[in-house]
């Protein structure tokens, strides 16, 4: 919540003290219910009647110690209906709002920022008969919660007791009470009243209790680090924070700690520091004010080593630090000063890629020194293998690159005779080279052990001579490499017949088929299947609405069929396919039978006999799921060489 104005925040702890005489507090039993006074009432009158009557025993009354008792006990018997009265004019349940002397309720925003502004209101309002007198209010604060003002002056100076004093029937209002919300992120404040007040109409004192709680979300301190995500040992760095403070208040006390790595030696602050992990305070940081912390130092620690910097921002009250801002910050140690890296476009997150594939590779090399480099060498080694060995995956004489560049077997060298901006990398420079590798359209694999294909591809920069040192002081650096695996490549095929390639008729009834009169249809599958053994694999086929399935097969795959008849849905589960099923081993292939029966409104039209088939199978060598489609089947049995292209219904005679 904003405030018009700027304010100063003071955090401080709450003040106990009142600044008025004290009311006497109330005690446990002027908060007894109207229901335990009558109860009351009426166990004395019961116990003094038991009594009387035990005096029986011991004496033999008067006839005017008699008339004496009776009088007594009728005035009891008064007394005690004179309290139910009250009792019933009151209400006979104080805890529910529509028969209480008066409703109360505690509002306040239910999601809120560390640091901001925020206001309870405090709603009352009496019955239509009953008004209150003595109307004490009393607020329990939580923890963070600052009282800065409030619409009616409190009795004390931490605004925690109202004095609302007597309060007419059918009245109502309510009091505004603002203060400063301090807390950390995700943290639940609760705020408590409890109303202490007397009935107009009745001599005992009342409670009535709310509670309200709040969420804190966000924080008023913006924190922003800078600082290198890379550098090489013994390399001088600068860890800078700019503290904000976002709020429309000054923010008092503010603590800034820096934990920095065991690797990192402090060589200079931007200002005065405190302990052996470093810590800032500051007094106040002003409405849109803006702070730095600066840590600058060397570090020590070894290549590709991760060091990690921790800063926490906070209040400081009574001595305690309440967070509102955390971040951690990595730098990664690397050697030598000159930095590279490349990636493989295609290739999925577990480096994988399609036999269709076209392989797009990048490479960019940073000069993370101080000083120029000059004469970088690259080389990039592919390595190309299957299971039984090497074999040539990729077409390495069409590389398609705006660069002059050539493999020579299996090695791609670059220099600066081949990329011009490697001769000289000043400070901080960087420069990309790009170039795309097709797989081979032909493997010509001619051994089934020939499978399982990857390739290795590794890229170092090789050396480099640093600007003011003899040239023959080269720097060899190690490398980095990426491996892809190659998937397999999953076809299928679905071919519908009334006629085998021997021209046996293998369907029955008449085609083209006609209206009225029902045709029996051949569907042919098969499988085939390149480079690497496939598990789990299963077509799927949808049948039409108006396609039967016959229950008929081919005999050495029946038992590999199921038939969903609520969706009309075939399936043929195969399971294992080896690699190279279909080009060096026989594939998987069978068949099934389906019938239809057209009606009036077909003529003339090409109806579908499978309408989709999608094949799916997992790759045991990527352990990725393949996944494979061919087009539907219809009348018109488009390989059927002796009935092909000839599908449209005809009507009936």
């Amino acid at each position: 919540m904003s405030m018009t104005n700027t304010k100063k925040i003071t955090l401080k702890p709450k003040i106990k003290a009142n600044n008025k005489p004290a009311k006497k507090p109330v005690s446990q039993d002027l908060k007894k219910t109207k229901k335990d006074l009558a109860k009351e009432s009426f166990d004395n009158l019961y116990s003094e009647k038991k009594e009387s009557e035990m005096d029986k025993f011991d004496q033999k009354p008067k006839r005017g110690a008699k008339r004496k008792l009776v009088i007594t006990l009728m005035i009891l018997v008064i007394l005690v209906l004179a309290t139910l009265i009250g009792y019933l004019l009151v209400g006979s349940n104080q805890n529910t709002d529509e028969e209480a002397a008066i409703a109360t309720s505690l509002e306040i925003e239910k999601i809120v920022t560390s640091g901001d502004e925020i206001v309870l209101i405090y709603n009352f309002q009496t019955s239509e008969k009953v008004g209150v007198t003595d109307t004490e209010l009393l607020f329990t604060y939580p923890e963070g919660f600052y009282y800065s003002s409030a619409s009616l002056v409190p009795v004390n100076s931490d605004g925690t007791v109202f004095d609302l004093g007597d309060i007419a029937k059918n009245d109502s209002g309510l009091l505004e009470v603002k203060g400063i919300i301090i807390g950390q992120i995700n943290d639940t404040l609760e705020f408590k009243s409890e109303l202490v007040y007397q009935p107009d109409n009745f001599s005992s004192s009342f409670v009535e209790k709310d509670n309200s709680t709040v969420l804190i979300s966000d924080t008023n301190i913006e924190v922003s680090i800078t600082m290198p995500d890379k550098a090489t040992t013994g390399q001088k760095i600068e860890y800078k924070a700019i503290i904000k403070n976002t709020s429309d208040n000054i923010l008092e006390n503010v603590r800034v700690e820096i934990t920095a790595p065991d690797d990192f030696e402090t060589t200079a602050t931007n200002k005065d520091v405190f302990g052996l992990n470093y810590h800032w305070e500051f007094d106040e940081i002003a409405k849109s004010e803006e702070q730095e912390v600066i840590l600058k130092g060397d570090v020590i620690g070894g290549a590709n080593s991760l060091e990690e910097f921790e800063i926490r921002v906070g209040i400081v009250n009574d001595n305690k630090f309440i967070l509102q801002q955390q971040e951690k910050s990595t730098l990664l140690i690397v050697e030598p000063k000159i930095g590279f890296d490349f990636s493989i476009e295609s290739m999925t997150e577990d480096f994988v890629v399609s036999l269709e594939a076209e392989l797009d590779y990048v490479i960019n090399i940073k000069n993370n020194s101080d000083l120029a480099l000059e004469d970088v060498v690259l080389e990039l080694d592919l390595s190309q293998t299957s299971r039984s060995g090497t074999v040539d995956v990729l077409d390495l004489d069409n590389i398609d690159s705006s660069d002059d560049l050539e493999f020579i077997e299996n090695k791609l060298t670059i220099t600066k005779e081949e990329v011009a901006d490697l001769a000289f990398l000043t400070p901080s420079s960087e420069i990309t080279i790009e170039f795309s590798l097709p797989i081979l359209a032909d493997l010509s694999i001619s051994d089934v052990d020939v499978k399982e294909l990857q390739v290795k591809s590794e890229l170092s920069v090789e050396s480099f001579e640093v600007d003011g040192l003899d040239s023959e002081t080269g720097i060899e650096i190690s490398s980095q490499d990426i491996t892809f695996k190659i998937n397999t490549d999953l076809k299928i095929d679905a071919i519908g017949r009334m006629y085998d390639d021997e021209l046996n008729k293998v369907g029955s009834g008449i085609h083209p088929p006609k209206v009225g009169e029902k045709t029996v249809y051949q569907v042919d599958l098969s499988a085939t299947n390149t480079t690497n053994d496939l598990k789990n694999s299963v077509i799927t086929m949808v049948l039409p609405e108006y396609v039967k399935w016959e229950d008929i097969t081919d005999t050495e795959t029946a038992s590999q069929y199921s038939y969903d008849s609520t969706n009309n849905i075939v399936r043929w589960t195969i399971g294992n396919i080896k690699a190279h099923s279909g080009e060096l081993l026989s594939n998987p292939t069978s068949w099934f039978k389906v019938s239809l029966t057209p009606v009036s409104a077909d003529v003339g039209k090409v109806l579908g006999i499978v309408e989709s088939i999608n094949m799916s199978a997992l790759d045991n060598f990527t352990k990725e799921q393949i996944t494979a489609t061919d087009k539907a089947v219809t009348t018109m049995l488009l390989e059927d060489d002796l009935v092909a292209g000839n599908g449209k219904v005809k009507a009936a005679n």
